[in-house]
């Protein structure tokens, strides 16, 4: 059944490449993914996710939109009962990584996820509504919960646990989408608020002197499978100019200021044994200092279980 509806889809994007794309758009639409998006027995759709290489940049970028189609006439032997109902806008990037998709009897959710590339290949995602009558509605989603911007790009990961449910996991937190009826619901909960359930340990520092500084115990005892929870000791430490914290957490004790070992939350969880080594960086540090001053911040010895 799966693969029917594949060879189905790919039939469909070649018949939109011909005859529903502008100058702008020319070319074949390439299937990607296909979804079943199924409201009840008499009313189902395929959500397919298409790519083709944009041609009007000298780049290696690639051009990915969404078509729904309508199945009208499941009897029809020669596929001349699906006929499209909605596109979405082309959106840009360097590939199509994969399309997620959730639905309850009313109201469906649609997520394609793309990757820009680049030096820390960040990913980017757009979200769609999807009505009982197949038409798209683009979501913007706010994540006012982390401070960051709507539709910010960075890691993320989603993960379908049932029909009408899923997860994504964002650099800050996890953000939980359930449908209800008509109502697409979200709901937010931080690392830093699932560190504190299981017990996490908070390390306080301190903005003094222009640099910041432990604020008590620069030493922590941890074990496997525990989190450690950084905090500013007060209001002026919370304002004060950061630039992130880094770690040898993941890097074989090396500790630097390098992008790729800048953590992207406020917390971390250990999940081997060893001595590791936190930084909490000012922008003064980052712009006047040399490598050979670097000294943690924080020390954290994680024992076994």
């Amino acid at each position: 059944m799966k693969t029917f509806y594949i060879l189905i889809s790919v039939l469909l994007i070649s018949t939109i490449a011909c005859n529903k794309t502008s100058k702008k758009e020319s070319g074949i639409w390439n299937n990607r993914q296909v979804k079943l998006l199924k409201f009840s027995a008499n009313n189902e759709y395929l959500v397919i996710a298409a790519t083709k290489k944009n041609d009007s940049l000298n780049s290696d970028d690639t051009l990915t939109k969404l078509f729904i189609y309508k199945n009208i006439n499941k009897n029809n032997s020669n596929n001349r009962g699906w006929s499209l109902i909605s596109e979405t806008k082309v959106f840009n990037a360097w590939k199509f990584e994969t399309l997620y998709l959730i639905n309850s009897k009313s109201v469906a959710l649609a997520l394609a996820q793309t990757n820009l590339g680049g030096a820390h290949a960040m990913d980017e995602m757009f979200l769609y509504k999807i009505d009982t009558n197949g038409k798209l509605e683009y979501r913007r989603e706010p994540y006012e919960e982390d401070g960051t911007e709507p539709d910010i790009t960075e890691h993320f990961s989603v993960t379908v646990i049932n029909d009408s449910t899923m997860t994504m996991t964002r650099d800050q937190g996890t953000y939980n989408y359930s449908l209800v009826r008509n109502e697409i619901n979200r709901t937010f909960i931080s690392n830093i608020e699932k560190a504190e359930k299981k017990g996490g340990i908070v390390a306080k520092y301190i903005f003094s002197n222009n640099k910041f500084s432990a604020y008590g115990q620069s030493t922590f005892y941890l074990k496997v499978g525990q989190a450690i929870i950084f905090d500013g000791a007060d209001a002026k430490t919370n304002k004060a100019p950061m630039d992130g914290i880094y770690t040898d957490a993941w890097n074989n004790g090396f500790l630097a200021k390098c992008e790729a070992d800048r953590l992207r939350d406020f917390t971390y969880t250990f999940n081997k044994p060893g001595e590791f080594h936190f930084l909490v960086a000012d922008t003064i540090f980052v712009s006047t200092r040399n490598e050979e001053e670097i000294k943690p911040t924080f020390t954290v010895v994680v024992n076994p279980r």
